[in-house]
């Protein structure tokens, strides 16, 4: 795929993923967008859109200057295992730690380096986190 059509993809998601935001914004556990439930993390991930309202990239964030793609597995026991590939999808490294959800919307990942809180929301079986680093709004879309 280009690069061209790789970045239109990647702007149609983000603008879709918006959109379900904003259409079901409330924390009503029945709502199409709504804060996100510890039933919700367990799973097979792969991070869709990756967004920072400054500088960062993808590839700071988790560390690794060749970092395109992230698959991440969550899993009930309350530990992930985070892959990072580049751009053929080629496995680069792997980041291994936990996560807690103790309130709704509330998640808690444990990075080997430190936790990191992020505001959790499901949203039509999207997985939306949202957290500030060094004054930037970073939010990762992981469908």
């Amino acid at each position: 795929m280009t690069p061209t059509r790789l970045a239109l993809l990647a702007a149609l998601t983000a603008v879709t993923v918006a959109a379900l935001i904003g259409c079901g914004g409330s924390d009503d556990p029945s709502g199409p967008a709504r804060l996100a439930l510890a039933t919700d993390i367990p799973g097979a991930w792969d991070l869709d859109v990756f967004f920072a309202s400054g500088d960062t990239t993808l590839a700071e964030y988790f560390g690794d200057p060749e970092a395109t793609e992230v698959d991440a597995i969550f899993r009930v026991d309350r530990t992930f295992t985070m892959t990072l590939r580049d751009t053929n999808g080629s496995r680069l490294s792997e980041i291994t730690g936990t996560w807690e959800l103790p309130t709704p919307g509330e998640l808690t990942i444990t990075y080997p380096d430190g936790p990191v809180t992020y505001t959790a929301r499901y949203i039509q079986e999207w997985l939306y986190i949202r957290t500030s680093l060094n004054g930037e709004d970073i939010r990762l879309y992981f469908n």
